[in-house]
């Protein structure tokens, strides 16, 4: 065991690896799983895949998860070199300290099956004095030899009824004959195991590999680096970890900074590459220089040679396993084997050498009809052809953008603005570039090239049009969470000396960020300020912006019929001039006003229309802005179902806005709450969040990360940490809104400063114009209140209505603690059951004691028990014998168990807590 973890873990001699498993959650999944059938299912599982696929790894993570959960686990493998007959089953049973007769040499064929049937039998043996059973691994059977196989299917066939795993793992592209031994006897085991083929990792999966590995030696590369090792990696995670561990000692050496096959596999491909002949070596140089793939022709015309020459190169390079040939309509598609296979081919040349063929090559690309934009411009780069690559990677960037692969534009565009000395294009793909990274949302580099493009513009002589790249700049801070740092920079240009149109943009865009930061007031100051200046012209863009600004604005003062008038107008003009950001962005704000003054099915709906438009245009940064808050509607709408779909869309979306991160942290926190099932190290992840939003003076993202916190403390009855996360909400209070969270824990936990603070501020918001779930928060905090004082009357006729105007809004889940609040917890149980919410029906009706604060109507201690008492048949005499109290007392304890759960009688009683004990 300790072997293999040590192979999986020192693939990198300097420890630079991922910690984590990545991509293969499903494979390991099944492995567990067949661990966990093990006592009625046993067998062989075989994981094949090619080199540096992750078996190993793969295998090692089962392989410890299964020794923690108890089994007894045997590993071995298979070394490529000097390896005795039966070396790897004799090394995992060493690992289980088994003692088993010595292994015959020569034996004849009675003698040999009486020795395999005594491994067998000591194998079952083992695996029966042990609690879970037996794990046993074998790694790299490509090299074993045939009595080892023999032996292995053997036992695995034998043992069927026993409580013994076989996990094996073999690379399926080594040179095997078809007709060799070895090859017909790991069929014969494929034929009565479960098989597990490990595919190629996703680019993105293998970015996160090495961002990973990169995080665990407190490393950092540029993204071009990343994006190399990643290329060259091909979707092997072994490979990515060898290419990034020998780039990083370049790198604290001193050499280049450039990427380069790992010395290992490097030497693999050369002993094959130099036994090929001087002619066939020169054809496979020149496929690798134009790439991956290749068409042989091409190749043929490159190099100014007939086609059969290049073909029988080929032939003998597909023979050493260096090439394979690619079915296609016209039967001349061909590729190297791995990415890493044509770069250490490729490095054989010189680069004065590429560089003169990436241009030849990219002259013939061009000369197509369509040309292949992408293609030319990647050799053009290649080449270093200075205002030619700018030329070509400006126009693969443009067509990228317009099918929205958005990374791929951005990359064309950095390099077009690298390679020209040209300050029109300068400024003209700076912009783009900035505008491609913001469409993903990747807010650093966008802040950074917009900053690039304002410079560049403003050397063109464009001042104007530099200050309104400023402006971009300005946003896009903001979003990325330097909100104070946007709104500096945006208000210094309302006052830098420019006209009337540019001060009326500034003034526009100011006011957009005011709104956010939930200051409205100043924000439509600042908006008439903009329609004051006269003499200025604002384009379209410009217009509609100012229209969306003012609907926010309205919406944040409860002016909900105009703000929703603006809406529509702004959401017509943004389409008219293909303004998708301003789209969404618009249908955003919408929809959040229609969650706070309207029936929550509206807001849905306006999302779901908003979703399906970032889907057409593929603007992940407002898809994932989009589906939060789509998210949080779900989740107060009691669709829990509906909110972990949405949150699953926002997860693998990589982006730089801080308000959006949070709301997804508080949205998965709060369905783990409902659910009662909250991982520790997320809610850790929750905890770092909130101190970060309070740091950054997010009054939003406190609110609901607070809010958030405190649910989730008081569910673990820890009454103090709940009322210190609202604590932390204190400063926001006044401003916050949706989705109540803060305001309703602060009303339930919070000192009487914050109840206050809450309450005025829901007075505030129930004031505004079809505000119906504001006014059920201001009624149930008034019912809190009126439980404090033990005004039973005024809490229950507060909290029925705070129920009813819940129910109207489409608030389901607080619908639920409303009628809690009113004394009928059997109504809020069957509406949390109805709901999904386990969590929530568990602390209904537990009958464990538990923390109680004054006022609440869920059951004491004492009458937990008693209820227990009841149920068990014990009349009320008895009880109170039992314990100690009076006849009298007991009648009464059990009159407000009755009341409070709304049943009727003991077999009530029994019913629900019998229903409600077997809750998940």
């Amino acid at each position: 065991m300790q072997d293999r973890t040590a192979k999986a873990r020192d693939v990198i001699s300097t420890g630079v690896y991922s910690r984590n498993l990545i991509g293969r959650s499903r494979e390991l999944g099944f492995l567990l799983s067949r661990a966990g059938d093990l006592g009625e299912r046993a067998g062989c599982i075989v994981v094949r895949g090619e080199a540096g696929i992750g078996k190993t790894r793969l295998i090692a993570e089962f392989l410890g998860a299964v020794a923690e959960d108890g089994f007894d686990v045997g590993a071995g493998a298979v070394r490529e070199y000097a390896n005795g007959p039966y070396a790897a089953i004799a090394e995992a049973l060493d690992a289980l300290a088994l003692t088993i007769p010595e292994i015959p040499r020569g034996a004849v064929a009675d003698t040999k099956l009486l020795w395999y049937a005594s491994v067998a039998d000591a194998l079952r043996r083992h695996a029966a004095s042990r609690s879970r059973g037996l794990i046993v691994a074998l790694d790299d059977l490509q090299w074993a030899d045939v009595a080892t196989i023999d032996l292995l299917r053997y036992c695995a066939a034998q043992l069927t009824d026993a409580r013994v795993l076989f996990v094996i793992a073999y690379r399926n592209d080594e040179a095997l004959e078809d007709d060799s031994a070895v090859t017909r006897a790991l069929a014969a085991i494929e034929r009565d195991a479960d098989i597990l083929t490990l595919n190629p990792l996703a680019d993105g999966q293998i970015e996160r590999l090495i961002m990973t590995a990169l995080a665990s030696v407190e490393r950092s590369l540029g993204d071009d680096a990343i994006a190399a090792v990643r290329d060259l990696a091909d979707g092997r995670p072994l490979f990515a970890e060898e290419i990034l561990r020998g780039l990083l000692e370049r790198i604290d050496r001193g050499e280049s900074g450039e990427t380069s096959v790992p010395r290992t596999i490097r030497a693999t491909v050369r002993e094959r590459y130099r036994s090929l002949a001087v002619a066939e070596r020169d054809v496979l140089v020149h496929a690798a220089v134009i790439g991956r793939r290749f068409s042989a022709r091409f190749v043929a015309e490159l190099m100014g040679v007939a086609p059969a020459a290049v073909y029988a190169a080929l032939r003998s390079a597909r023979d050493l396993q260096l090439v394979v040939e690619e079915a296609d309509d016209a039967g001349d598609s061909f590729a190297f084997r791995h990415a890493l296979t044509r770069e250490a081919i490729y490095a054989e040349l010189l680069r004065a050498e590429t560089r003169v063929l990436h241009a030849r090559v990219s002259t013939m690309l061009a000369a197509a009809n369509p040309p292949d934009l992408a293609a030319v411009a990647e050799h053009a780069w290649r080449a270093a052809d200075g205002e030619n690559t700018a030329l070509w990677c400006e126009r693969a960037a443009d067509r990228a953008a317009a099918v929205f692969a958005y990374a791929d534009a951005a990359r064309s565009y950095e390099r077009a603005f690298r390679s020209t000395a040209d300050v029109e294009r300068r400024a003209r793909v700076a912009e783009k570039c900035a505008e491609a990274w913001y469409a993903i949302g990747d807010m650093r580099r966008s802040t950074d090239w917009y900053a690039n493009a304002a410079d560049a513009t403003a050397v063109t002589g464009r001042s104007a049009y530099a200050h309104r790249l400023s402006l971009r700049r300005a946003r896009v801070l903001f979003e990325s969470g330097r909100y104070d740092d946007g709104i500096a920079e945006c208000g210094a240009l309302t006052t830098r000396d420019a006209d009337a149109t540019l001060r009326f943009e500034a003034e526009t865009m100011l006011a957009g960020l005011l709104a956010s930061r939930g200051d409205p007031l100043a924000a439509l100051e600042r908006l008439r300020a903009a329609e004051a200046l006269t003499d200025a012209a604002p384009e379209a863009a410009i217009t509609t912006r100012l229209a969306a600004t003012y609907a926010y604005a309205l919406s944040a003062l409860g002016r909900s019929s105009e703000a929703r008038e603006k809406y529509a107008e702004a959401i017509v003009s943004a389409r008219a001039i293909g303004d998708h950001d301003l789209v969404l962005r618009t249908y955003n704000n919408w929809a959040n006003l229609e969650l706070f003054a309207g029936p929550i099915a509206r807001a849905r709906a306006l999302y779901d229309d908003a979703l399906r438009t970032a889907d057409d245009v593929k603007n992940l940064r407002q898809t994932a802005w989009l589906a939060t808050n789509a998210g949080l509607a779900a989740l107060v709408a009691g669709d829990l179902p509906g909110a972990d779909a949405l949150l699953a869309r926002t997860t693998w979306i990589e982006h730089g806005v801080a308000i959006v991160r949070h709301a997804r942290i508080a949205l998965a926190l709060r369905l783990g709450t409902l659910r009662g099932a909250v991982d520790d190290e997320f809610f850790r992840q929750a905890v770092d969040a909130l101190d970060e939003a309070v740091s950054s003076g997010d009054g939003f993202a406190v609110c609901i990360l607070g809010g958030a916190l405190a649910y989730q403390h008081a569910a673990q009855r820890r009454l103090d940490d709940a009322a210190a996360a609202v604590a932390a909400c204190g400063p926001f209070l006044g401003v916050g809104a949706f989705p109540y969270w803060a305001h309703d824990a602060a009303a339930r936990f919070g000192s009487r400063s914050l109840r206050i603070a809450a309450r005025e501020r829901l007075e505030q918001l129930a004031g505004f114009e079809g505000a119906v779930s504001a006014q059920g928060f201001l009624l149930l905090a008034d019912a809190r209140d009126a439980q404090r004082l033990r005004d039973r009357a005024a809490a229950t006729a507060r909290a029925l209505d705070a129920a009813a105007a819940l129910a109207s809004a489409g608030w389901r889940i607080d619908q639920g603690y409303a009628l809690e609040a009113a004394g009928r917890p059997a109504d809020a149980v069957a509406l949390f059951r109805e709901r999904g919410a386990a969590g929530e029906v568990a602390r209904l009706t537990q009958t464990a004691a538990t923390t109680r604060r004054r006022g609440e109507s869920t059951l004491t201690p004492r009458e937990r028990e008693i209820a227990r008492l009841v149920v068990g048949g014990h009349p009320a005499k008895a009880i109170a014998e039992l314990l100690v109290i009076s006849e009298r007392t007991v009648e009464t304890h059990v009159a407000s168990v009755y009341r409070k759960l709304g049943v009727n009688g003991r077999r009530e009683l029994a019913a629900l807590l019998a229903e409600t004990s077997a809750a998940p």
